[in-house]
């Protein structure tokens, strides 16, 4: 890990979080009827709107895939036209901050706890992003 910038580290967990947390209770609801209790819970992989928490969390593990290929193996990935991969962390980190708030916007009611943690995963994706991008080197002329 010691090939890692902090920038780095920061997408690589975050990424890794938000993937575990996609599994975790996006949705909570406890319904009570005539003294029967029951809990129905949603990942962020169902409904609702799961698009756009699926979409999030396929863009972190790509950034997190890019960042270890690229830092742990000889394994040259090529350029995507003329963004640098810093540039594109950045815009993949602003996106799935983007596409969690979209997903916060379409339904903020029964919130469960993976959707707190997706939300702080998102963020720190987005800096991450930002950041990493922000320490890349200028390009020599």
């Amino acid at each position: 890990m010691d090939k890692l910038s902090i920038n780095e580290k920061i997408i690589a967990a975050a990424g890794a979080v938000l993937f575990i947390a996609s599994f975790l209770p996006w949705y909570s609801v406890k319904v009570n009827l005539f003294g029967v209790s029951k809990s129905f819970t949603a990942s962020g992989w169902e409904d609702p709107n799961p698009i756009w928490s699926v979409l999030a969390v396929l863009l972190g593990v790509a950034m997190v895939a890019q960042i270890l290929v690229s830092k742990f193996s000889e394994v040259e990935i090529p350029k995507l036209g003329n963004l640098s991969w810093p540039e594109v962390h950045r815009i993949a980190g602003i996106a799935i901050a983007v596409l969690v708030l979209i997903k916060l916007l379409a339904e903020s009611s029964h919130l469960g706890f993976g959707f707190f943690i997706a939300i702080i995963c998102a963020a720190a994706l987005a800096y991450g992003g930002f950041m990493y991008a922000k320490d890349e080197p200028a390009p020599s002329a």
